[in-house]
């Protein structure tokens, strides 16, 4: 992720919040007919939807904070990288400034104004420092995947309990000093606001660390106490091309639902190919999964350099490799190594088509069949070629011995613990396909191609002289 990208994430989602919080508060105060309680029972609803949709778009890009606390207290945590505070703060403060300022063009009011609504008073501060403080409570304890309803819902139960209405959020009390309606505050109210907010915050850090399990507090001790590198600089780094892992990157908010695509390839041209009633009963097992599965059959590929790439053959190949999300290598075993008919399939899929890998990220299961006892010369092979292919190989492989004795006349496979075995690969490659596919651009985003262009790495990956 582009480092503007997050900015511009936190600017947008903050607008959109403060707009949402501000436009909300001024449409309810003219339809409630002086109805306070109906009145701030629209603000919160509509709050409370704005949020939660604003933290399932933008949580892939920013980790969706729109709020300075938020974002200081994950730079204490080192979940968020601590040069990009200052740019998550500024973003958001700008962002709730134009939100006001948009939801003044959208009802026709003085776009530039100050708030004179006034909100002050110990109970004012200590009702913001118990909002802020069980907002920070929720965000770092939420379980994965439920962040955003719960903080949405939080906030909404917060605007009732507290004498505030749960600002939380000092761009919120920032934006809204600019906007002398429903939802506004004045501005000598403000710093109050903010330093309630901030104590709040780090409250709701401290709870959720006194919660903790004593391994996790030994841990995070160890690493805030471990002795620092008397040099930690880095002078060789391209800082604009260095990115901080991000937690939350690596659970995708949107889910594909289309059936795993998953390519099968075997080994052997024979009649009675042993591999081929092998990937063919592997096939019917990933259908019965949820699998979308395609065989390719290797008969007419030509060898490797005998042909162009614009062979019918291996552009069919290729095709296939784009788009699958998976893939099953089997292979005879032949000679202690693999088939040449297998190895020219895998030679055929390019390392990479222009600047795009065809093969990075996607999930590789890995077979073999031998005429004799069995071995694991052809998938540890393998294995080394989806390593080499930037694939993601799954831990459990199968390999079939004495494969003669293992099908039936019909070429169905007998039941085996070896049959057991092949629905225990193809069940694990179906879990790690699901598990994988949402994320794999970003698991697979490297810092040294970062660095490079398009054109630089397609000219270091398309070798065609070797």
């Amino acid at each position: 992720m582009i480092h503007w990208q997050r900015y511009v994430a936190e600017l947008i989602g903050t607008a959109a919040l403060l707009c949402a919080v501000i436009g909300s508060g001024i449409m309810a105060e003219q339809l409630a007919g002086g109805n306070m309680a109906v009145a701030l029972l629209a603000n919160t609803l509509a709050t409370v939807f704005a949020l939660y949709v604003l933290i399932e778009t933008l949580g892939p890009v920013s980790g969706a904070h729109f709020n300075p606390v938020v974002s200081l207290v994950m730079a204490w945590r080192k979940d968020l990288a601590r040069h990009h505070l200052l740019g998550y703060v500024l973003a958001q403060l700008m962002g709730a400034a134009l939100g006001a300022w948009l939801a003044h063009a959208m009802f026709a009011l003085e776009i530039l104004q100050w708030s004179v609504k006034v909100r002050t008073g110990p109970a004012q501060w200590l009702a913001e420092a118990v909002a802020t403080a069980g907002l920070l409570f929720v965000v770092l304890r939420a379980p994965a995947g439920k962040a955003s309803a719960m903080v949405a819902c939080y906030i909404g139960a917060a605007y009732w309990f507290t004498a505030s209405t749960s600002f939380a959020n000092p761009a919120a009390a920032f934006g809204r000093m600019f906007s002398n309606t429903f939802a506004g505050i004045s501005p000598a109210d403000v710093p109050a606001f903010m330093f309630a907010e901030l104590v709040g915050g780090l409250l709701g850090w401290g709870l959720h660390r006194l919660l903790l399990s004593k391994h996790d507090q030994h841990h995070h001790s160890r690493l805030l106490h471990h002795k620092p590198m008397t040099d930690n600089t880095l002078p060789q780094l391209d800082a604009d091309s260095f990115q901080t892992p991000q937690l939350h990157l690596l659970r995708s908010e949107i889910a594909l639902s289309h059936a795993p695509r998953i390519l099968m390839l075997y080994g052997s041209l024979r009649e009675r190919s042993y591999s081929k009633l092998l990937t063919l009963e592997a096939a019917r097992l990933l259908e019965r999964m949820g699998a979308e599965v395609k065989v390719f059959d290797p008969l007419g590929l030509p060898q490797p350099d005998a042909a162009p790439d614009s062979h019918p053959k291996v552009q069919e190949l290729r095709d296939l490799a784009t788009w699958s999300e998976g893939m099953v290598w089997c292979s005879p075993e032949r000679h202690g190594a693999m088939t040449g008919i297998m190895k020219s399939q895998i030679d055929w899929i390019p390392l990479s088509l222009g600047a795009v890998r065809p093969t990075q990220g996607k999930t590789l299961a890995v077979m073999e069949v031998s005429g004799g006892s069995q071995s694991f010369n052809a998938v540890n092979q393998m294995r080394i070629l989806g390593r080499w292919m930037r694939m993601l190989t799954i831990p459990n492989q199968s390999s079939v011995a004495k494969a003669f004795l293992e099908f039936e006349e019909n070429g169905r496979m007998k039941p085996s613990a070896y049959y057991d075995r092949v629905v225990d690969v193809m069940e694990e490659l179906v879990k790690f396909t699901l598990l994988t596919r949402d994320v794999s651009p970003y698991l697979v985003d490297r810092y040294s191609e970062r660095k490079e262009s398009a054109e630089a790495l397609s000219k270091r990956v398309n070798q065609k002289t070797i």
